[in-house]
């Protein structure tokens, strides 16, 4: 009964809190110039902070691109806005986007960044290793990443599904909270939400980096990759996130990525001030990776959440970023 409560007050939670896509614009002024502009859903992630930087910094006006940063807690919203038309382009992990090409969204992964996801246990519970997760609630986002990883991990162990629970919580700010309050046994979460739940005093025992695979990055829609005038944009967009890490890089933890950290993330300072250099130094875009397509397809054809004749062969286009 106590699991249930909890898995119907995660909803309601999730239910209630407020999308963060920034303002329509309300006069035809700015309606026209949003049309030109290039769109982009983005997640407060560490990784995807360089985006907010070259914003902030000026660095797509320079490159003469219009652009708007649409910010949501969940990948699920970002998904939305993307299949919507809402935005031309969409943080992501590989596991969502070939969800979405598999069911018939047209698509195409043109970047990796540097993300993942760390399975973070309560302190309360005292879990040090995956093994005593069992018949624990691991609050992850339903079909993506860290259902992935929790799948993986499960398998390995011979751990059964009904011997982990997994309630979906998609927003990452909400999802954080639960476990720092005790809701959620463990959770799933990307940086720099993992550093603010080990400030905490909670454990990290897991994640994507220790599995080998980096499965996060940006997707394009077909329409847009095959419209010349986008792809341009798209071009000075991955130019303007590669010049703002040299930037940042060359100012690690400054004041200015710490007041991104405040306004995008909304951390509280102690958390901003806690983060090691290292995981604030931040790297260039990368061609997505192939390597582990046919694991993610396989777990999707397992989960019946793509066609059974999905082969995940269309989802890189790689003409964006040339180097290897």
């Amino acid at each position: 009964m106590k699991r249930l409560i909890l898995l119907l007050l995660a909803g309601t939670m999730a239910a209630c809190m407020p999308e963060k896509e920034q303002t329509t614009p309300d006069n035809e002024q700015q309606s026209v110039q949003d049309s030109t502009s290039l769109k982009v859903a983005l997640m407060p992630t560490l990784d995807c902070l360089p985006f907010y930087y070259a914003k902030e910094h000026d660095i797509y006006q320079t490159l003469g691109l219009e652009v708007r940063l649409l910010t949501f807690n969940s990948q699920m919203d970002c998904d939305t806005a993307f299949q919507r038309g809402h935005a031309e382009l969409s943080y992501t992990d590989l596991v969502k986007a070939a969800a979405l090409q598999g069911g018939g969204t047209g698509l195409y992964v043109i970047a990796q960044t540097d993300g993942g996801d760390e399975l973070i246990t309560s302190k309360s519970k005292r879990i040090k290793k995956l093994t005593q997760l069992k018949n624990s609630m691991i609050g992850i986002s339903r079909n993506g990443l860290c259902d992935f990883l929790t799948d993986r991990f499960s398998d390995s162990l011979h751990l059964g599904g009904m011997d982990v629970f997994k309630p979906q919580v998609n927003d990452i700010i909400l999802r954080t909270n639960m476990l720092c309050n005790d809701m959620l046994d463990a959770a799933f979460l990307p940086e720099p939400y993992a550093t603010r739940a080990r400030m905490a005093g909670h454990r990290s025992i897991y994640g994507s980096r220790q599995t080998g695979m980096n499965l996060t990055g940006l997707m394009i829609t077909y329409r847009a990759a095959t419209d010349s005038n986008r792809a341009a944009q798209t071009c000075l967009l991955l130019e303007g996130y590669d010049r703002a890490v040299e930037m940042m890089n060359s100012a690690p933890a400054g004041d200015d990525i710490r007041r991104l950290l405040s306004s995008v993330c909304r951390l509280q300072n102690e958390v901003t001030d806690s983060l090691h250099p290292l995981q604030l130094h931040f790297r260039t875009l990368k061609r997505p990776s192939e390597e582990q397509t046919d694991t993610v397809v396989a777990w999707l054809h397992r989960r019946k959440l793509v066609n059974k004749n999905y082969t995940g062969d269309t989802l890189f286009l790689n003409t964006f970023i040339t180097r290897p």
